[in-house]
């Protein structure tokens, strides 16, 4: 099945520290996700926890989608973790590919709402963890 409707996104980078690499995401001024309880599939502003997923219709491109992360086991080893997707669109309900070349289970999205002097919003951002972000395997859950 080949994804459709989408929109092509790069990234700039504008901040990098030891535990953190920040990005814009140009010309994406705010993300958004489609809610299971919403019949009428009106898109809801989004920005927390993400992910980033490669598609091979698209070499080069990501689908950045929003994440659930959870401890937990269904069926598998022990112990579990457990990471959902689902996409994230722009305003015109298009799916966001970004220009990223590997699967990320963990970034994180600031949806662009703060406004610039010309009172506009800001392209939104990814925060990418420079050291992963799965803490979940301690020895205390063995």
């Amino acid at each position: 099945m080949e994804i459709k409707n989408v929109a092509k996104y790069s990234l700039s980078l504008f901040k990098q520290d030891d535990t953190y690499t920040r990005y814009h995401i140009d010309g994406l001024k705010m993300a958004y996700f489609k809610a299971w309880w919403n019949k009428e599939e009106k898109l809801e502003s989004f920005g927390g926890c993400g992910g980033l997923l490669k598609v091979p219709e698209y070499p080069g491109f990501c689908v950045l989608c929003m994440t659930y992360h959870t401890p937990a086991n269904h069926d598998f080893g022990m112990p579990g973790y457990i990471v959902e997707f689902s996409p994230l669109y722009n305003e015109n309900g298009e799916i966001i590919l970004v220009e990223y070349d590997h699967d990320d289970i963990t970034v994180f999205i600031d949806r662009g709402y703060d406004f610039n002097y010309t009172n506009e919003h800001y392209d939104a951002e990814i925060c990418f963890l420079n050291n992963g972000g799965t803490i979940e395997f301690s020895d205390k859950e063995l």
